[in-house]
């Protein structure tokens, strides 16, 4: 007997390796590491971990509002002018990283709740502007963490 495994426990799998990267290596930075600013974004490593999570909830939030036919969300100005914000704020380590560990958490909760069909329904992402099923929307979170961890990496490495 072959199982088939529920779509968003598959994607619920890879954010939390993803996630678990990303939270390994904000425990390994060192101070003057978390204050570094990238070359990619321009903010010091823990603004930009710290993103990753708020990002993480608007996109979870996008392939709700998908997955029940909707339109997924904000413009891209709009996610523009969210992340100026944020880039305006510094980011306690430690309460970074336990925030982190509760957006891996929820978002798993959320992934493995989600049903395949949920997860096939198309809809609008990004203020109407691109048509994708809440699935492929949801992958995105695992890009966003991961291109992020990326530049993350490659900022420590300098």
């Amino acid at each position: 007997m072959t199982t088939t495994r529920h779509q968003g426990e598959v994607i619920a799998r890879d954010m939390e390796r993803a996630m678990d990267e990303l939270l390994q290596f904000c425990r390994d930075c060192t101070e003057k590491e978390w204050q570094t600013s990238t070359q990619e974004e321009g903010w010091p490593i823990g603004t930009v971990a710290h993103h990753v999570g708020v990002g993480a909830g608007y996109i979870i939030e996008m392939v709700r509002r998908m997955a029940r036919g909707g339109v997924a969300g904000e413009s891209m100005d709009e996610l523009h002018g969210i992340n100026a914000v944020h880039a305006e704020k510094a980011y306690d380590r430690e309460d970074t990283v336990a925030f982190l560990e509760q957006v891996r958490r929820e978002t798993g909760l959320f992934l493995r709740s989600i049903t395949d069909r949920d997860l096939e329904t198309v809809g609008w992402s990004v203020g109407r502007r691109v048509q994708r099923s809440a699935g492929e929307q949801a992958q995105i979170l695992i890009s966003h963490v991961n291109s992020h961890l990326e530049s993350l990496r490659s900022t420590r490495a300098r």
